[in-house]
């Protein structure tokens, strides 16, 4: 559908900000609900578990960067927090951003 690509590439040009499902409804011109549904229908995720997919993503490639700190990181992300960053993080990968970091660096 053309609605979630839309809403799709909105959320990937905006990721290092702060989104919200309000920011998302004004891009599709629906209620959160119905949105919500049928993003989810038509991706699996929901629009703000999409979000933050493509923002872990991005982490993923910045921590490559040993020259950015994790906290620095996370507000080029749009997280004010460290801790809800790390949280996040680990939720979606399985360990914490230093430990990605330190793996992904010993490899290089």
């Amino acid at each position: 559908r053309q609605i979630v690509e839309k809403v799709k590439t909105y959320i990937k040009s905006h990721s290092t900000g702060k989104l919200s499902i309000d920011d998302l409804t004004k891009v599709a011109y629906l209620s959160p609900y119905y949105l919500s549904r049928m993003f989810k229908e038509e991706t699996g995720f929901s629009p703000i578990q999409y979000l933050i997919n493509t923002k872990i993503t991005a982490a993923k490639t910045l921590l490559g960067d040993p020259e950015l700190t994790i906290s620095q990181i996370a507000g080029e992300l749009g997280y004010e927090s460290i801790h809800y960053f790390s949280r996040l993080f680990t939720a979606v990968e399985g360990i914490s951003p230093s430990i990605y970091r330190a793996k992904l660096l010993k490899g290089k």
